[in-house]
């Protein structure tokens, strides 16, 4: 099996690719970067710095202040390793 990565130009574009999937019946994940492409070289140009999930990248950021903030724990490789059995 293959992940396949497309990068719609607009909406319509965007609209008829997920119609193709649904009809298809191919699970697909969408997810919303504004995201430009230079059409002579055809790469990814982002207009945010939105690398990951805006969710996703707010929580590591409150985790790492946190942890500046002296409320994390330290564990060994070993005790972190008991963690998983």
């Amino acid at each position: 099996m293959k992940t396949l990565t497309v990068h719609p130009q607009n909406k319509e574009q965007a609209k008829a690719i997920e119609a193709v999937l649904k009809a298809l019946k191919i699970p697909y994940e969408k997810l919303n970067h504004p995201e430009k492409f230079d059409s002579r070289s055809k790469s990814q140009v982002s207009e945010s710095n939105e690398l990951y999930n805006p969710d996703w990248e707010k929580m590591m950021k409150q985790s790492a202040k946190e942890i500046e903030e002296g409320k994390g724990i330290k564990m060994s490789i070993k005790e972190l390793e008991d963690l998983w059995k």
